[in-house]
């Protein structure tokens, strides 16, 4: 009798954790599919964040470009001339 009630309790604990594990599958499953759905929309945005890197890269160009400039409307507009 003890070693039915045994086996009926491991049944149960055997059962158990197939429910488990079958719960664990379908949130993995659901996550896998709201990684898709966050990948797909960060490849869509890509082409901002590469613009926003060329804007910077050109923004440093231009202030290596005029670095050493003279601003003339500046410097005749203070002239005491």
């Amino acid at each position: 009798m003890a070693a039915a009630g045994l086996g009926v309790l491991a049944l149960i604990g055997i059962l158990f954790q197939v429910q488990r594990l079958s719960e664990v599958q379908s949130d993995l499953e659901a996550q896998g599919s709201q990684n898709a759905q966050l990948e797909s929309q960060i490849a869509s945005l890509q082409e901002f964040a590469d613009l926003q890197a060329e804007l910077t890269s050109k923004e440093a160009l231009l202030g290596e470009i005029f670095v050493n400039e003279v601003s003339w409307s500046s410097a005749l507009l203070t002239s005491p001339g």
